[in-house]
């Protein structure tokens, strides 16, 4: 037995490739706890991305859940709340166009039975508008929030800069539904 260990401990040292192997091994093992260290690093970095990653899915699945529940009972305390947990995510951006959507339907209905009350609502929607369009939300939102603007815009006499959003709404998205309506406009 003795005698076929010896001879395949020959055989190892004549193997170039396991003479290269055990060399590096040998360069390798002073490095070793720095190595492992560097995995281990590279590991903890992998975990906390993918944590980061499953609670950035969790909160934006949250803000629709709310946004969905305040639009079923037509609670704008509730949209209003989204708006202020949710920032920045596509629930808070259709939460925001909603109350823009009604606070223009306000103006628009109090503007000619109560001049300065409607006109603070389309001021309102004009406002929320353009916070929605400064978030540079996604296309659908974008456009209807563009379209929204010119037409609080319209209705608060400024002809000018509400012929501006129907044209930039054409513009920016030709191929999109409702782009009948911005050019009738």
């Amino acid at each position: 037995m003795e005698a076929e260990r010896s001879a395949a401990l020959g055989d190892l040292e004549d193997n170039d490739l396991a003479s290269g192997t055990l060399a590096l091994v040998d360069r390798i093992r002073p490095h070793l706890g720095t190595i492992l260290l560097g995995v281990l690093v590279v590991f903890a970095g992998l975990a906390a991305w993918t944590l980061i990653q499953s609670q950035g899915r969790a909160r934006l699945a949250a803000g629709w859940d709310e946004c969905l529940a305040a639009l079923a009972e037509g609670d704008p305390g509730r949209l209003e709340t989204v708006v202020a947990r949710y920032g920045g995510t596509p629930a808070a951006q259709w939460a925001e166009i909603v109350l823009a959507d009604t606070a223009l339907a306000d103006g628009n209905r109090l503007i000619l039975t109560d001049r300065i009350q409607g006109k603070g609502r389309l001021e309102e929607a004009v406002g929320r508008y353009t916070a929605v369009n400064a978030q540079r939300p996604g296309p659908l939102a974008a456009e209807r929030a563009i379209l929204g603007l010119a037409q609080a815009r319209e209705s608060l006499g400024e002809l000018g800069e509400a012929r501006l959003g129907y044209e930039a709404r054409v513009a920016e998205y030709p191929a999109r539904p409702f782009r009948w309506l911005a050019e009738e406009r």
